[in-house]
C-alpha cells in the first residue's frame, strides 16, 4: 500500500516539473524539487529520470548512439508519457491483484457476482477521442440492454403463447459497426493514420468522409446503407470534424488530437529508466512492455513467434527504433470492450438507472431539462420505444375482466370481454394478443380503453349525481310539505285549544255566578 502511494505521489509528482518550451532540455536541471521528488518515488536517481526525459538516444546503425536534447516541448511530452504509463499500468496491475485475491479456488468456485458502472453518453459543445470512446462503450452497451430486453419479452411471449414474430425491435447495430468495423470503420481508419500531427488528423477525417459521407465509397453499397446512415459530414468545419447518430442523438467529433491520443508509444528511454528501478512492483507494472521489447529486439513476438521486427523498414531498422510501438487505444479500447460483453453476456444482469433530479443536492427540487437529459443518454428512451412497439402493457384475466367491466358489463370472462371490445373498437390480433393467463395491449390501445373508462366513469358519475341531486329535492319536497301539514295542525290544534279553554272558562264562570247567587239569595232570606 505504502509502495502504491509512493507511485501515485510520483505521478503527481511529474506534473509538477515544468519545462521551458524554448529552452533546450526545457530548462531544468537535477535540482529541481519536483524532479527529485518524482525520482524519490520511483526509486531512480534524479539524473537517470532527467536524462530520460529531455536526451534523445539516436541508434544509426554502423555507428554508436547518438544522444540529442530536446525541446521543452518534447520534453513536456516525454513527461505526460511516463506520468500516464505509470497510472495506466498501476490501474491494471491494482486489478489484477484484486481479481487475484477474492478469487475464489477449489469447489468454491462457482460463480460471480459484478458491479458495473458506466457513467454514460456523453455530448459537450466540443467531442474529442475520448467522447466516441465512452460514447462507442455506451452503444455497445446499450445494444446488449436492448437485447436483454428484447429476450425477456420474447420469453414471456412465449410463455403466454403469444405471436410475437412480426413485432420488429430496431437495434443500434449500424452505429456500432461503423465505429468498429474492419477495415472500413472509424477505429479502423484512425490505426492506419498511425502517426501524430494535424496533417494526420485532417486525413483521418477526410477518409471518413469519402467512405461514409454523402456519395461515398460506402454509401454506393446497398448492404452498407444502414451504416452510411449513423455517419454525419457537417456542413460547416468538414475538413476536422465528422459527426456519429447515436441511439441519444447526433453528436460531432472534433479530430484534433485523434492520431496522438490513439497512439501508444513508450520510448525505450524511460523502459530502460523503469528497468533500473529499486521498486519492484514498477518494475512487474511495465513487464508487458520490457517483453514487447525484448520481442522488437530479437525479431520474435512476446508469444514465441518468429516475426519480421529485424527487417529493415525505409532504410532504417526497426531495432534501432526508440519507441515501442504497442496496440492502438482504439484497439486496446475495443478488445476491452469485447471482453466485457462476452462477460455480461454469460450472466444474468439486471438493471439500475440512477436519475439525479438536480445537481445541487437539494431536497424538493427537480430539474425537468436535466432529468430529460439524463433519461435521453441513459438509454431510458430507448427502452421505453421497446417496449411501445411490443405489447407494453399486459394485465392478468382476472385483473382485465375487472377493469374494464364498465366497458363490456354483459361479459362474463376476459375472453368475451376481448371479443366484444374488439368489434367495438374495431381492432385485431396485431393491437392485442390474449396469453394463457394475460393479455397483451399495445400501448395506443391501453391508452385509448383507459380514456373509454374515464369518459364511462363520469358518465356514470353524472348520472349518480343527477340522480341524486333529483332524490335530494324529492326529499326536501315531502319535508317542506311536512312541516306545512305540521304547521298546519298545529295552528288548527292551537285554535280548538283556544276554543276549548273559552268554553270551559265560560262554562265556569255560570256556574261560579249559579252558585254566587244561591249564596246571595240565602245570606238576605
Amino acid at each position: 500500500r505504502q509502495e502504491m502511494v509512493q507511485l501515485l505521489a510520483s505521478v503527481l509528482s511529474l506534473g509538477n516539473i515544468e519545462f521551458e518550451p524554448d529552452v533546450e532540455g526545457g530548462g531544468v536541471d537535477e535540482t529541481n524539487p519536483a524532479l527529485v521528488a518524482a525520482a524519490a518515488y520511483m526509486q531512480v536517481a534524479p539524473a537517470e529520470l532527467l536524462k530520460a526525459l529531455t536526451i534523445k538516444v539516436l541508434q544509426v546503425p554502423g555507428s554508436g548512439p547518438i544522444e540529442r536534447q530536446q525541446s521543452g516541448q518534447a520534453c513536456t511530452e516525454m513527461r505526460d508519457t511516463l506520468a500516464k504509463a505509470i497510472y495506466a499500468n498501476m490501474f491494471t496491475w491494482l486489478i489484477d491483484l484484486l481479481n487475484l485475491t477474492i478469487k475464489p479456488t477449489g469447489e468454491e468456485a462457482w460463480g460471480s457476482i459484478a458491479v458495473l458502472d458506466i457513467y454514460g453518453f456523453e455530448k459537450f459543445q466540443v467531442n474529442s477521442f475520448e467522447q466516441l470512446l465512452i460514447n462507442y462503450a455506451n452503444e455497445t452497451l446499450q445494444r446488449q440492454f436492448n437485447k436483454t430486453i428484447f429476450e425477456v419479452e420474447q420469453a414471456d411471449y412465449e410463455k403466454e403463447g403469444v405471436d410475437w414474430n412480426y413485432i420488429d425491435f430496431q437495434d443500434n447495430q449500424p452505429c456500432i459497426e461503423l465505429i468498429e468495423s474492419h477495415p472500413q470503420g472509424i477505429l479502423s481508419a484512425l490505426d492506419s493514420f498511425f502517426s501524430s500531427g494535424d496533417k494526420a488528423d485532417k486525413s483521418f477525417c477526410s477518409q471518413l468522409h469519402k467512405w461514409f459521407g454523402p456519395g461515398g465509397e460506402k454509401a454506393a453499397d446497398p448492404k452498407c446503407e444502414r451504416v452510411c446512415d449513423a455517419y454525419v459530414k457537417p456542413r460547416i468545419n468538414s475538413d476536422h470534424e465528422f459527426g456519429v447518430r447515436h441511439y441519444a442523438g447526433e453528436v460531432l467529433y472534433e479530430v484534433t488530437g485523434f492520431s496522438d491520443k490513439n497512439v501508444e508509444n513508450l520510448a525505450v528511454d524511460l523502459l530502460q529508466l523503469v528497468s533500473n528501478s529499486e521498486s519492484v512492483n514498477l518494475k512487474h507494472m511495465f513487464q508487458k512492455q520490457q517483453l514487447a521489447h525484448a520481442a522488437m529486439m530479437s525479431g520474435v513476438s512476446p508469444s514465441g513467434k518468429k516475426g519480421k521486427s529485424g527487417k529493415k523498414k525505409n532504410g532504417r531498422s526497426r531495432a534501432g527504433s526508440t519507441k515501442i510501438q504497442g496496440q492502438s487505444v482504439g484497439n486496446q479500447f475495443k478488445a476491452s470492450l469485447a471482453g466485457l460483453i462476452k462477460s455480461v453476456n454469460a450472466t444474468c444482469p439486471n438493471y439500475v438507472r440512477c436519475i439525479k433530479p438536480n445537481h445541487d443536492k437539494q431536497a424538493g427540487l427537480f430539474q425537468a431539462g436535466e432529468v430529460l437529459r439524463q433519461l435521453k443518454y441513459s438509454g431510458m428512451m430507448e427502452t421505453i420505444r421497446i417496449r411501445q412497439q411490443g405489447f407494453g402493457n399486459r394485465l392478468y384475466h382476472k385483473d382485465f375482466l375487472e377493469r374494464y367491466r364498465i366497458l363490456a358489463p354483459g361479459a362474463t370472462s376476459a375472453q368475451e370481454s376481448v371479443e366484444i371490445l374488439s368489434k367495438w373498437l374495431g381492432v385485431g390480433e396485431n393491437d392485442w394478443q390474449m396469453g394463457y393467463t394475460k393479455i397483451f395491449m399495445r400501448q395506443f390501445l391501453s391508452d385509448k380503453l383507459e380514456r373509454l373508462v374515464n369518459v364511462r366513469r363520469r358518465g356514470s358519475a353524472r348520472t349518480i349525481q343527477e340522480a341524486w341531486k333529483l332524490s335530494r329535492e324529492s326529499i326536501a319536497a315531502v319535508r317542506v310539505q311536512s312541516a306545512y301539514r305540521r304547521h298546519q295542525c298545529t295552528k288548527e290544534f292551537n285554535y280548538l285549544k283556544f276554543q276549548i279553554i273559552s268554553v270551559q272558562a265560560f262554562a265556569r264562570s255560570v256556574v261560579a255566578t249559579r252558585a254566587y247567587n244561591a249564596d246571595r239569595a240565602n245570606v238576605t232570606k
